[in-house]
């Protein structure tokens, strides 16, 4: 089993059953993978030696699929792209920690994508007992506020063709008394579809669009032009190499022919990937920085 832990200082929290008195999570405890993905095996509820009692409706997740480093939920994602997973937890009994696991899959039950821990108290974990399945999961049991859990991490989509993804998530809040015992409350955990968007849709872009930019490399400043596109309003983002988004805007087309320019003499010179949006129909386009 390969344990990696990746470091950056983010504030958050996240999701699965987690052994109270340890400083690690099932995972790197051996039990491997217990979201209930997609060709998996185990749960909270079966085959693991996880906390005492059984799942408790006290106890609620819920999974979002964020634009990378934002509130904004997306219901589709666009392949090699990396974006925030969010998760929200709650339990009426105030339990003050809780630990998590999320895993996500493909439709034959493979990894799909790749998880990016972003607090010291998360790891990214790979289940090599059956087969090679990422996690993410907590180090250490993690403080809540009043029964309120809230955690970020990154994922990175799969390649081209994947089609629909599947998230899969458990949380246990515990009583942090050191022990596995029943005042620790697991649930049945979340799980959460995503579908791959198209790469172009005729209907919405309009049956002769033109979408692209200029120069190619570019220096200080990018322009991106709309030709015989559908009228409306379009969503431009702009993501670096990391995942970082450099640009976020709405523009509204309602001619023939539109063109915006955004300033990028401050981006450090490499690839960037832009993303041109409406309503669900998305355009990639990789921009060049000398």
């Amino acid at each position: 089993m390969l344990k990696r832990t990746l470091l950056l200082a983010i504030s958050g929290t996240f999701i699965y059953c987690i052994f109270a008195g340890s400083s690690y999570g099932p995972a790197a405890a051996y039990d491997g993978n217990l979201t209930g993905s997609t060709g998996g095996s185990k749960t909270c509820n079966t085959g693991s030696s996880c906390h005492g009692g059984s799942v408790s409706s006290t106890t609620s997740v819920t999974l979002t699929l964020c634009d990378s480093g934002t509130t904004t939920t997306r219901t589709t994602y666009v392949p090699n792209t990396w974006y925030t997973v969010r998760l929200s937890g709650t339990n009426s009994l105030s339990r003050s920690r809780f630990g998590f696991q999320v895993s996500c899959t493909n439709s034959s039950g493979g990894q799909a994508g790749r998880f990016r821990a972003v607090a010291s108290y998360t790891d990214t974990i790979y289940n090599s007992s059956t087969s090679p399945i990422q996690v993410v999961e907590h180090s250490s049991p993690i403080a809540g506020s009043s029964g309120s859990y809230t955690t970020y991490f990154n994922w990175k989509s799969p390649a081209s063709g994947t089609s629909t993804v599947g998230f899969y998530s458990i949380l246990n809040a515990v009583n942090y008394n050191g022990s596995a015992d029943t005042g620790d409350k697991y649930n049945y955990g979340s799980t959460l579809s995503i579908s791959e968007a198209t790469s172009t849709n005729i209907s919405e872009f309009g049956k002769d669009y033109n979408i692209y930019t200029y120069p190619n490399p570019i220096t200080t400043t990018v322009n991106l032009q709309i030709q015989h596109a559908t009228n409306g309003v379009y969503t431009i983002n702009v993501f670096d190499c990391s995942g970082k988004k450099l640009v976020g805007q709405e523009i509204a087309v309602n001619s023939n022919e539109h063109t915006t320019s955004f300033s990028a003499d401050k981006w450090p010179a490499g690839m960037y990937l832009m993303l041109v949006e409406k309503n669900g129909a998305c355009q990639t386009m990789r921009i060049i920085k000398q």
